[in-house]
Order: C-alpha cells, then structure tokens, then sequence
C-alpha cells in the first residue's frame, strides 16, 4: 500500500462528502452543516482544544487523492474544527456555533494552517486504514 507522509494547508483538504456516518452531501457547505449538525458541541470543544493547545502530535489526518482533489477520510471533526475557526461564517446556519468560534478567536491561541497527514492515492487504498480507525 503507498502512501506518502506530506503537510497539507486545512484549505487544500475537502470533506468526504460521501461520510457513512451521513447521507451524501452535494457540496462543502452541506458537508459541513451535516457535521455540526451531528456533531456540533464536541466540534466546538475540539476546536476550542486545537486552539489553545494545537493539534495532536500523535495523530495524522488520513486523507486520499480523487481527482486533484484531497479528501478527508478519517479526521472530519478535526477538519471542520479547523475550517470553522479560519472561516467562522462557514457555521452561519448555526448561530449558537459561530457564535462560540469568534469568542475562542478573542482569546489567546493561534489557528493551525497546516496539518500533517498520510495521502493515499484514492479511496479504496485509504479504506482499511479508516476502518482501523474507527473499528
């Protein structure tokens, strides 16, 4: 299986908008409002730790190529954390969220841009990682 170990920009990484834990999504935007839907308040708390704290130095996002697009596929939380506290207007649709993120903004910390993650060259390569990962 190859792989390679390579930092990507948080704005380079997409969301797996076909996630099992969701119906398939259209677009980034709906990708997003899924995981804040489902997952909202551990999100905010994770971003709030990434924040203050950074981002975990045990872990890598893994991620794999379709097309000249980067898909997230094991660290969605973590993305849509990071994507929400470089852009908070992208949790418009929740208020109470957004709201949270521009406070954790105000206070001392710094927004990670870039996260170290293991690229797979399509899905199918990426697949038994995840299933590690989440089984």
């Amino acid at each position: 299986m190859e792989f390679v170990e390579q930092k990507l920009k948080v704005s380079d990484i997409r969301l797996d908008q076909e996630n099992p834990r969701f119906p398939p999504t259209s677009n980034q935007r709906e990708a997003i409002n899924a995981m804040l839907s489902d997952q909202g308040e551990k999100i905010v708390n994770l971003a709030i730790d990434i924040y203050q704290n950074g981002l975990n130095p045990s872990t890598r996002l893994i991620v794999f190529k379709e097309g000249e697009n980067y898909i997230d596929g094991d660290g969605n939380r973590r993305i849509t954390a990071l994507k929400i506290l470089e852009t908070p207007n992208l949790a418009a649709t929740f208020p109470n969220i957004k709201r949270k993120i521009e406070a954790i903004l105000k206070k001392p910390g710094s927004v990670p841009m870039e996260v170290d993650c293991v690229i797979f060259n399509d899905r199918a390569a990426a697949r038994p990682w995840i299933f590690i990962n989440h089984g």
